[in-house]
């Protein structure tokens, strides 16, 4: 098949892209989202194609593009959008409002991943060129744990920073989970913010000084890693924690033995299979309650106890199989 290199030109900016002349206009516009955040009914791409118009189901063979052609594009990218909203929901959470980031997500039955291969090309480039500090060598022979932070491990709060009350910030049991964990497995925190404040979080809450477990290393927003995908047939571009980063640099780890725990499901699409989502911890709704990481740490146990190989359990199954055990 013949592949086209098309240079898409948007802000300033140019985007080159490989597409196939067997694709479609579709495919096309969903490639520019995948590259700027322009969502396609947002966009504008400048064609020089007479005739019928471009419907989705249009072949590029029949757009007329020529190889390393130059297209415009306008658009406000999703990027620029949520910016705004985040403008006033940043106002908002300064007013005392509760700043959340879960009012997006996905199921495995309504999410489907868009051009899995190219997206995992691209995921190998992006592996090249991040480092990895490592705080804590990995021991021999232990599995991987990925942990997010915000809302599965604690509910954080600046305005806590530097006062008495850190521990209202951690989820019931957290240091407990991760003593218990950590016989089993090397762990490493995931979160969805900058470095400043995962810095902040692991410092302040003590999680980088006790001396039951240790932090192999942790990562930020920086290298999460942007697909786009359809949820109820409605394409989204959005950030995933993509786990291949990870078995990039650290070649005994795989998707055999890393499991990934997240309140979110959309941090799974690229690795769904290796996904365990917790429900979200919120301070404010009956804290007292919550012993969802000792139910979690149990089952962790016996996942490490009793399987080699990870991918052959469910983990959207994890408190049938959980319950299976401990009637036993």
């Amino acid at each position: 098949e013949d592949v086209l290199e098309i240079v898409l030109l948007w802000h300033g900016k140019k985007y080159e892209v490989e597409i196939k002349e067997t694709a479609t206009y579709r495919d096309l516009q969903l490639l520019a989202y995948s590259e700027t955040s322009v969502r396609p009914e947002h966009q504008k791409l400048f064609l020089r194609h007479k005739g019928k118009s471009c419907n989705d189901d249009l072949k590029i063979s029949e757009l007329g593009l020529r190889n390393k052609q130059k297209l415009k594009l306008m658009g406000t990218s999703e990027d620029e959008i949520e910016a705004l909203e985040l403008q006033h929901r940043t106002a908002q959470s300064e007013a005392g409002m509760v700043l959340d980031d879960f009012d997006w997500d996905i199921n495995p039955g309504n999410y489907t991943l868009w051009s899995r291969s190219d997206a995992e090309k691209s995921l190998i480039k992006m592996a090249k060129k991040i480092e990895i500090n490592i705080m804590n060598p990995p021991r021999q022979g232990k599995p991987l744990l990925v942990l997010d932070l915000d809302h599965t491990l604690l509910h954080f709060s600046r305005h806590m920073v530097n006062t008495d009350q850190h521990d209202q910030m951690l989820r019931p049991y957290m240091h407990n989970f991760l003593e218990r964990v950590y016989r089993h497995y090397d762990i490493v925190i995931w979160s969805q913010t900058k470095w400043t404040w995962v810095e902040i979080k692991l410092t302040e809450l003590g999680m980088l000084s006790n001396p039951k477990y240790a932090i192999c290393f942790a990562l930020d927003t920086s290298v999460m890693f942007k697909v786009v995908g359809f949820r109820n047939g409605n394409p989204k571009r959005h950030k995933v924690k993509a786990l291949g980063l990870i078995w990039a640099k650290c070649h005994h780890w795989s998707r055999q033995n890393t499991i990934h725990i997240d309140d979110l499901a959309r941090n799974f699409a690229m690795n769904p299979e290796c996904g365990l989502k917790c429900t979200a911890f919120r301070r404010d709704k009956n804290p007292e309650q919550d012993t969802e990481l000792l139910r979690i740490a149990a089952y962790l146990e016996l996942l490490a106890v009793k399987h080699g190989d990870f991918t052959q359990v469910d983990h959207n199954q994890w408190q049938e199989y959980l319950a299976k055990h401990e009637s036993k």
